[in-house]
């Protein structure tokens, strides 16, 4: 049976386990989502963090559900039919890495980010530069062809300098070849919070807007997106948020 099929099974399943409390209690349901995901990779540099960021996804809707007083459940999908399920009403929501662009606002409802990905500026641990502005004729190290190359392309009075992988990036950070570095927010967690720890830092960023988000179609579901938007406002203030990204090591 595929996917969409299973799914159909699922709500079927879920309505009539709703009918039975209502009818048995005599009580209102606490609202129930369900949200698709595929339970594999996203199109997005993870650095081998699969597990721990799906592991977070399920603990945020779970304390998203207690703040809010609402239900989440998880289907998973293939990339090939995340967004047809979506479409085709088979869940009221999905977690996604599209960018909140047009001409995607007209057919799609984007949440706050969630989880950000895009790239950072890496100093050494004991460096003052907080922004663009203290690398003046300094020398930036980035990615060929990379999003981390056009963002620092914009600044004229930054040396630009190449590396042909993240680990020889962090490495001549490390030995002083250059006075910074961009690299996606996950990665660089993954260096200065374990093999760099105490010697590298994340000085700003990240510069994009990469990364998660609830996703509902425009125009439905809008209760969805505002209380989960609420609910993460929520978890951010009594940092539990953060609790989430260190204990899933996606960094604080």
């Amino acid at each position: 049976m595929g996917s969409l099929g299973k799914v159909k099974i699922f709500k079927k399943i879920k309505f009539a386990i709703a009918l039975c409390c209502l009818a048995g209690c005599g009580l209102v349901e606490e609202p129930t989502y369900s949200l698709g995901l595929v339970p594999s990779s996203f199109p997005l540099a993870l650095q081998g963090k699969e597990a721990f960021v799906f592991g977070f996804i399920d603990d945020l809707f779970k304390e998203i559900g207690k703040v809010e007083r609402a239900q989440f459940y998880r289907i998973d999908m293939n990339w090939d039919n995340l967004d047809l399920g979506l479409k085709s009403g088979l869940y009221e929501g999905m977690i996604s890495s599209m960018p909140p662009h047009l001409p995607s606002l007209s057919t799609y409802h984007f949440s706050d980010l969630f989880l950000e990905t895009g790239p950072v500026l890496v100093t050494p641990y004991k460096s003052r530069v907080h922004s663009f502005k203290d690398l003046s004729k300094q020398r930036v190290g980035v990615m060929p062809h990379s999003v981390a190359q056009i963002i620092v392309e914009r600044e004229p009075m930054i040396y630009i300098e190449f590396f042909e992988t993240i680990a020889g990036g962090f490495a001549n950070l490390a030995l002083g070849a250059y006075e910074g570095i961009l690299a996606p927010n996950l990665q660089a967690m993954t260096y200065v919070e374990d093999l760099y720890l105490g010697e590298l830092k994340v000085a700003a960023g990240p510069f994009t807007d990469e990364g998660l988000r609830l996703v509902t179609l425009t125009g439905e579901h809008d209760q969805l997106i505002k209380r989960f938007n609420r609910g993460l406002k929520k978890l951010k203030r009594k940092g539990i948020y953060k609790q989430l990204l260190m204990k899933w090591d996606l960094g604080s």
